[in-house]
């Protein structure tokens, strides 16, 4: 029951956009499954990896057709779905910035989002309130049958557009809100993204014939880390309805009907489903559980430990900006005398070092400082906001004269005897938001 499922999804050793690993699997296993929906108590539809190629293959029809091209701006308001899978696949082969927004976003947040990042065409999923967008953005709707634009964007007299994309493009931007509650866009490159995809493939997490229970939101990183997670590994998303999370027994019942086999989601999550748990042989498909938290609490993990017997459960970290910094196997058992667990081992593409108030990388264990991050797959810059940019991309301290720029987090932290990192709060004075991978 727990082991490794195989599968003879073949992918390429290095992505250039996310796409990509659609395609690839799509080419060798087109009838594997992809997503995994919500269809009622105790029933899925399946969206095979060849049904999400068409879907896609529809959508960059349709947002061509409206004269979209590399470089323009989609906003997206929708829950994570096979349609909204395909439309960000679609904006990854085309070379647009997805923008993604969640459902129910206040109206003062959301026309902050608009006014900062004025998309080129705003889409939403049918069932999500209709919202005013004044030209020259486009507007229209999509879902299962595909997109409609309603109004097309409206373009100035002699425009003509970029004529390609690149890698280094930005490829999304999630909006988080910061201390303050400003919104934050955090801006990812398709080549951020395809690293991403590759150093988590590279980990072993899944495989063919996995299916990721994902309870992230579209609108977050999370959601697309998750993507990323399972399309690499030719393995199938599971979305997990936002109104689910509130009936601890309907989500555990449809963690069992999808069959999944990988669950990730927060300390919150996890603890609404412990209370439910009364047989542990409901969670034995599960073979990995990622948690998602900057600190998970300890007697919430001792008893997913028990619970959860014989899968491998990994507290990952990370950040909007860098998810998915570091990865920690939880151990089984679980001793009683643990009272923190470290940041992580760093998986591959990430480097972590922690330095102090002069940016001298600290080497001593014990010694609080603050955590850096060094990795191809580090954002490109908050959306429109140079100063807070600076603030966070900062010269390598180990050498200043490469031009090379690496993540301040803002976490502080120390090194332990075996080498480990441990967390010790937040640097005093940083505002940004610190965000689970």
């Amino acid at each position: 029951m727990n082991a490794k499922p195989s599968g003879t999804v073949r992918i390429p050793a290095k992505a250039a956009r996310m796409y990509d690993c659609l395609a690839a699997t799509g080419r060798t296993s087109p009838d594997a499954p992809a997503v995994v929906e919500y269809a009622g108590e105790g029933a899925v539809r399946l969206v095979t990896y060849g049904q999400l190629q068409q879907r896609v293959d529809d959508t960059a029809a349709a947002l061509t057709a409206a004269e979209l091209g590399p470089g323009d701006r989609v906003m997206v308001e929708s829950e994570t779905s096979a349609p909204a899978v395909a439309l960000f696949l679609a904006c990854s082969r085309l070379g647009l910035l997805c923008v993604p927004v969640t459902p129910g976003t206040g109206p003062h947040r959301f026309a902050g989002m608009v006014d900062a990042v004025q998309p080129d065409l705003y889409l939403r999923a049918g069932g999500v309130a209709l919202r005013t967008i004044a030209p020259p953005a486009g507007t229209g709707r999509f879902g299962p049958a595909g997109v409609i634009v309603e109004r097309p964007p409206r373009r100035s007299p002699g425009w003509t557009g970029r004529r390609s994309s690149l890698e280094s493009d930005p490829a999304s931007v999630v909006f988080t809100s910061g201390a303050l509650g400003r919104a934050a866009g955090v801006v990812m490159s398709h080549r951020s993204l395809a690293a991403l995809q590759d150093s988590l493939t590279a980990c072993g997490l899944v495989a063919g014939g996995d299916r990721v229970f994902t309870t992230a939101r579209f609108g977050s990183a999370d959601c697309f880390t998750d993507i990323c997670l399972a399309l690499g590994g030719g393995a199938a998303i599971v979305p997990v309805p936002p109104a689910l999370l509130h009936w601890p027994g309907s989500l555990l019942r449809h963690l069992e009907t999808s069959g999944a086999t990988v669950a990730s989601g927060p300390a919150s999550v996890w603890q609404r489903v412990l209370c439910q748990v009364r047989r542990p042989a409901r969670l034995d498909r599960l073979r990995t559980v990622l948690l998602r938290d900057q600190e998970f609490p300890l007697p919430g993990l001792h008893r997913l430990r028990t619970m959860v017997t014989r899968a491998r459960v990994i507290h990952c970290y990370g950040h909007a900006e860098s998810p998915v910094c570091g990865l920690t196997d939880v151990p089984r058992p679980l001793p009683e005398n643990v009272r923190r667990l470290p940041v992580g081992t760093v998986r591959p593409g990430v480097e972590m070092m922690v330095v102090d108030e002069n940016e001298q990388p600290i080497d001593d264990c014990g010694v609080v400082g603050e955590l850096y991050l060094r990795s191809p797959m580090l954002f490109t810059a908050y959306w429109g906001d140079p100063g807070a940019t600076s603030e966070a991309l900062v010269p390598d301290p180990v050498n200043r004269r490469s031009g090379q720029t690496v993540l301040r987090t803002g976490d502080l932290a120390c090194l332990g005897e075996g080498g480990q990192l441990y967390l010790h709060g937040r640097s005093r004075g940083d505002s940004r938001q610190t965000v689970s991978g």
